[in-house]
C-alpha cells in the first residue's frame, strides 16, 4: 500500500452473470477489466454503450454508474484489477482515465493478460519501496494500454481512409437513368 493508491483486489472470472442494465451500479472504487473470451456488453450512465469482444478492456470509474456482462450467454471471462487513489486521479485528470472514453481497443490479449498478472505477481512484496515500484509499473501499464487504444483507433481510421482513397481512386462506373 502506498500514500499514491493501492490495488484492492484482482483475479480472472469466468461465465459469471452480467450486472443488470436497467439497475446500474456504482463501484465506488476504479477497476479495469480485460475481457479474455466471449462477447459483453458494457453501458453506462454518460450514455456510452458497446459490444465488447476478447481484447476489448474496460476502464470503470468510481463514481460512474455501469452495467457490463456476457450478451447472451454467460459464456465470456475476464481479468480485473479494482484500484484506486490518488495516483489514479491523477491520470483522470490528465485524460489517461476518461469516463466520456471508457472501452479500449486492444490486440494480443494473451500479451495483456500476461502483463496484468506479472504486475500483480510483483505486488506480492509489502515493503514502501516495493509498494512504490508496483504502483508505477502499474501505472505504466494503464498508460501503456491507453497508448494501444489510441494507436489502434488511429490505425483503424488510417486504414478507413486507404480504402475510400483506393475506391475514389479507381475507375467509377456510373449509370444516369432519365
Amino acid at each position: 500500500m502506498s500514500n499514491l493508491g493501492v490495488i484492492l483486489h484482482a483475479g480472472s472470472l469466468q461465465n459469471t452473470r452480467s450486472i443488470d442494465p436497467k439497475s446500474m451500479r456504482i463501484l465506488g472504487e476504479y477497476a479495469l477489466v480485460l475481457i479474455l473470451s466471449g462477447t459483453a456488453y458494457y453501458k453506462d450512465a454518460n450514455g456510452t454503450k458497446g459490444v465488447l469482444e476478447a481484447g476489448n478492456a474496460i476502464i470503470v470509474f468510481p463514481d460512474l454508474a455501469h452495467a457490463y456482462g456476457p450478451c447472451q450467454t454467460n459464456d465470456w471471462s475476464h481479468t480485473y484489477v479494482i484500484f484506486n487513489g490518488p495516483q489514479f486521479e491523477l491520470l483522470k485528470k490528465t485524460g489517461v482515465l476518461d469516463s466520456d472514453k471508457p472501452i479500449w481497443q486492444l490486440d494480443s490479449i494473451g500479451y495483456w493478460n500476461q502483463r496484468i498478472e506479472e504486475c500483480l505477481n510483483s505486488a506480492s512484496q509489502t515493503s514502501p519501496a516495493q509498494s512504490l515500484k508496483f504502483l508505477g509499473q502499474f501505472t505504466q501499464l494503464l498508460i501503456e494500454m491507453k497508448t494501444r487504444d489510441l494507436e489502434t483507433k488511429v490505425d483503424g481510421a488510417a486504414s478507413r481512409i486507404d480504402m475510400a482513397t483506393k475506391l475514389l481512386s479507381g475507375p467509377v462506373a456510373v449509370s444516369y437513368t432519365h
